[in-house]
């Protein structure tokens, strides 16, 4: 069975300090709901949703409460299951406010390297020590406490979640990467670009694996942009950005590479034109090789009619059809495999946990769970865990986050 998912990117929701009738882009939010309502009886439900990033405007804890009471309502209507909604973050989802002397130093270590070696080394340096890494993220704070509901702020690491779909009986696997770790007011394509390291893109291959990558920024961003463009194109098949405020659509190397364009873009930019794309993957079953099937519904502002419409092909079709092929492994200790599963959300060990298997076809109420209990606002996660006797002294050394997860993994023991 193929797979159905939704990508917007660049939503950049804003509070307005309650003033609501200020956001102009509510019609445009309506508009593309009414799209959707449409659109789904050709394309059929979706089964997940991808957001490459900048879900709020300046990462304040206010604009995610707006976004997540949207994304429910987008859930709603195209029959996307709350807890299917995968997230990475953008530039804009740093809270600037958070970005202190101490950190803006880092950001300029890292800005001034010269190499992925370097990149690598200043990378782990951070990452080993919890204080270090703490700090580091500081800026995300708030992303991470809307995001970790939908299970994609994994304990084990700190950048990026993998997550595995099942297509026609191949599994593909969607890695989401943090290229917004060093992001300040000071970004910029040519002088201050922003790093990703080998760790979030070095991609194991494995017997039926199909990597999708999910990122915020586009490779030209990045420092270490040569070894990314290199180790996406070598190990993975679709690779799915934000960002910038226009679509493309590039078949490179048998690689699908796709930027989603603005949902809601600033009015002051030079190209306007907020877009969204819906994704259908199947697996071709006329083929000896392994052929992987990519549908899109690429959708455009239209600014005349006010309303989306179909981004057509250079042929005036609707569904930009492109056909990957990709290497199939012959499978290897099977039998071992198997035999060292664990149950979703459990590691296998510290060095190789266990992704987590998303059925979209049947409810998982470990996820569901998950997501009620660490949507709920801070003060009632730990009133629950009160009540529930989970709270230690040693608990005042963790992050928000760190404690809800850590107060999760008791409620579901």
């Amino acid at each position: 069975m193929g797979l159905r998912l939704l990508h917007l990117s660049d939503i950049h929701f804003t509070s307005f300090n309650g003033k609501y009738y200020l956001d102009q882009d509510n019609d445009i939010r309506n508009e593309l709901e009414n799209d959707l309502e449409e659109l789904i009886e050709k394309t059929g439900s979706i089964n997940a949703i991808l957001i490459g990033g900048d879900i709020s405007f300046s990462g304040k804890d206010s604009e995610y409460q707006i976004a997540n009471n949207w994304i429910k309502r987008i859930c709603k209507i195209i029959n996307c299951s709350e807890e299917n909604v995968l997230t990475v973050p953008g530039n804009h989802d740093i809270d600037r406010s958070k970005i202190c002397s101490v950190v803006s130093a880092i950001h300029l270590g890292f800005k001034n390297l010269n190499s992925r070696t370097e990149i690598d080394k200043m990378l782990q340096g951070y990452l080993e020590s919890d204080e270090s890494c703490s700090i580091l993220l500081r800026p995300l704070n708030n992303y991470l406490n809307f995001a970790q509901k939908f299970c994609v702020v994994p304990e084990h690491n700190p950048l990026y979640w993998e997550k595995d779909f099942s297509i026609d009986g191949e599994t593909l696997r969607i890695r989401g990467i943090n290229s917004a770790i060093i992001s300040d007011a000071k970004d910029d394509e040519h002088q201050s670009k922003l790093v990703l390291g080998s760790i979030q893109t070095t991609f194991n291959r494995e017997s039926g694996v199909i990597y999708l990558v999910l990122c915020h920024h586009p490779p030209e961003w990045l420092l270490d942009h040569d070894e990314v463009d290199r180790d996406l194109l070598a190990r993975t098949k679709l690779h799915l950005f934000g960002h910038k405020h226009n679509i493309n659509v590039l078949k490179i190397n048998e690689c699908l590479r796709l930027t989603s364009g603005a949902m809601q873009p600033s009015r002051a930019d030079k190209l306007w034109d907020p877009r969204y794309n819906i994704i259908e993957l199947n697996i071709s079953p006329k083929s000896d090789e392994g052929i992987l099937n990519a549908k899109i519904w690429k959708r455009v502002w239209d600014q005349t009619k006010m309303k989306f419409k179909a981004d057509f092909t250079s042929k005036g079709e609707e569904i930009h059809s492109i056909e990957l092929k990709y290497e199939r492994l012959k499978a290897k200790h099977i039998s071992e495999m198997k035999e060292g599963t664990k149950p979703n959300n459990q590691k296998t060990s510290e060095m190789s946990p266990q992704v987590e298997v998303i059925n979209v076809n049947k409810p998982d109420p470990i996820r569901k769970l998950a997501y009620l209990f660490l949507g709920l606002p801070y003060h009632k996660r730990i009133s629950i865990a009160n009540e529930l006797k989970f709270i230690e002294d040693s608990d005042i050394d963790l992050t928000e986050v760190q404690k809800s997860q850590a107060y999760f993994r008791d409620v579901h023991k």
